[in-house]
Parts: structure tokens; sequence; C-alpha cells
């Protein structure tokens, strides 16, 4: 579920909407150019992912995304084994130059976020 684009779409909203964003899951080499719209409300404005790595047997995936505002972003998802399941770890690097800090903050409240309906998801099976 972690590397499939359309529960990417499903977690993020209504935080983040996306238009243009592909089915299926994410692809190692894949370049994913979309709109973002934040809420729904504000004006869609372009957004670029590069999927570096997508191992499924490792459970890695990186990516390097870059748009509204924010010069370079470096996702890196990875997914372990644990005693109850699983755990999913984000680790995400931002260049948004002056505006970094409050990029940072509005990232870490959506992974926040999509981190609690995936679990919800993965619950109802």
């Amino acid at each position: 579920m972690a590397i499939d684009l359309d529960v990417l779409e499903t977690v993020s909203r209504p935080w983040v909407q996306f238009d243009h964003l592909p089915s299926g899951p994410a692809q190692i080499g894949q370049r994913i150019d979309v709109a973002l719209s934040l809420f729904g409300v504000l004006p869609a404005q372009p957004y670029s992912m590069h999927v570096v790595t997508c191992d499924t047997e490792a459970r890695v995936l990186r990516s390097e995304e870059h748009g509204i505002g924010i010069a370079r972003l470096v996702h890196e998802l990875e997914v372990k084994p644990a005693d109850t399941g699983a755990i999913q770890i984000d680790r995400v690097e931002i260049d948004a130059g002056w505006q970094t800090g409050m990029a940072a903050l509005w990232v870490s409240t959506i992974y926040r976020w999509r981190h609690r309906i995936l679990r919800r998801l993965i619950e109802a099976g």
C-alpha cells in the first residue's frame, strides 16, 4: 500500500488534492507531473515527482520532488517488519529557501495525517 498512488491520493485528502495523478504502484524511474491543490480550495499548482528508487523486496522508495514553492524535496520511505505488523518510516529533506521551516511544518502535518489514514485502511482490511 505504501507505494500505491491510488492510496497516496486517498490518504492525502483533504489536505492535498491531486490532478493528473496516475493509478497503480509507483515504478522506478517514473516521472509524475501533477497539479496540487491545498484543501481543494487554493488553485492547483504544478508539482513534479521522480521515483529514483522503488524496491518492493527491500520495501524502500525514494523520490525527488519539486513545485509549489519547494525547490527540492527528497522523500525516503521504508517499511520494516515489527512485532505487531510493520512500521513505515518517512525521511524528508526539504529546500524551500526562506520558507523551508514553514514547508517542513506543513509536510510533517500531512505525513502524520497520512499515517493515521493508512493505519485505518490497513485495519479495515
